[in-house]
């Protein structure tokens, strides 16, 4: 028999808005932020614009 596991997450959102313009940030969790960190490319954190 199979069984399915879900699996809630508690996330952190964040709401503001400016310029009658309203941003939702959602703050990922440790192992989302690990899971997506290894699939994507490196960005560096001190870059210049041209």
């Amino acid at each position: 028999m199979k069984q399915v596991v879900r699996q809630i997450r508690e996330r952190i959102k964040v709401e503001l808005e400016l310029n009658n313009i309203k941003y939702e940030l959602w703050r990922l969790d440790d192992a989302e932020y690990r899971l997506l960190k290894v699939n994507s490319i490196d960005i560096k954190h001190n870059f210049t614009l041209p």
